[in-house]
């Protein structure tokens, strides 16, 4: 499935709730480490394997930025 596709089936409401989850977290990177888990809890089951591609995305990209060292034995910790 390329990036568009897993769009296709949202409804606008759907769309706006991702991107305002998508964006409020990605600007929570800036100053402090917000928690993927923590927004999957309040989000619509509907919407969680979505959210969750997405923010893991952003949190990835995040810390390269900051030049942290990543490592897939944290990812499989916390998701597994």
């Amino acid at each position: 499935m390329n990036g568009i596709d897993r769009y296709s089936n949202l409804t606008d409401d759907q769309l706006r709730l991702v991107y305002v989850v998508c964006e409020t977290f990605e600007r929570a990177t800036r100053d402090e480490k917000p928690s993927i888990e923590r927004q999957l809890e309040a989000a619509p089951s509907d919407l969680k394997d979505l959210l969750f591609c997405e923010l893991l995305s952003i949190e990835v990209e995040s810390r390269l930025d900051r030049k942290e060292t990543l490592t897939i034995e944290d990812y499989e910790t916390r998701f597994t």
